[in-house]
């Protein structure tokens, strides 16, 4: 059996706009070719690290550029509604767009928290931490204290914090937190 250390690294965000940043915090990587890989779980979607923090706890960490998406979706949804779609349709397209990220994110912790309640007959070495409630950390790309659409952001990433808690059973996790690059590695 493998030791769970195997896949201990330095955290490494996914936000090529912020290359020139690196975090000096460790996590044990479950995207990718991490213990999802290994595990023979890659049918399953997965946050990037499970981490164990000295002053948050135990964590699973998302690095996502969600700034950047919903940009993506607002294009998306300008286009919907300069269309000559009817209103109910143009309606239900712009919900669906806004539902995407969202269900996402529920989809990832799900299967993480799957991933991890199956870790023991994988992986030897598991920290006790990882037997406490997580808190969901979504590390997002930093917002400009300068930026014009600093506030509509803002607004942005509260609102999906607050629909991922909602949407989470309360007895998976003991948080959500959806905050920038910056805030993360202080």
């Amino acid at each position: 059996m493998h030791c769970i250390s195997n896949f201990l690294e330095s955290m490494a965000h996914e936000m090529p706009d912020f290359s020139d940043v690196t975090i000096s915090k460790t996590g044990y990587k479950v995207d990718g070719n991490g213990i999802k890989y290994f595990c023979k779980y890659n049918n399953l979607k997965s946050i990037d690290y499970y981490s164990v923090d000295s002053k948050r706890g135990f964590l699973y960490v998302e690095f996502s550029d969600l700034i950047k998406q919903d940009a993506q979706i607002q294009t998306k949804i300008q286009s919907v509604t300069d269309s000559d779609l009817s209103k109910g349709m143009k309606k239900e397209l712009r919900k669906g767009y806004y539902k995407t990220i969202n269900q996402e994110l529920v989809q990832k912790f799900k299967d993480s928290n799957t991933i991890l309640s199956r870790l023991s007959s994988k992986l030897k070495n598991i920290p006790d931490e990882f037997n406490n409630l997580s808190t969901y950390v979504i590390v997002v790309a930093p917002v400009e204290l300068n930026d014009p659409k600093r506030i509509d952001k803002v607004k942005f990433l509260d609102t999906l914090k607050d629909k991922l808690t909602n949407a989470l059973p309360s007895g998976m996790h003991s948080g959500v937190k959806v905050i920038t690059l910056t805030q993360f590695i202080s």
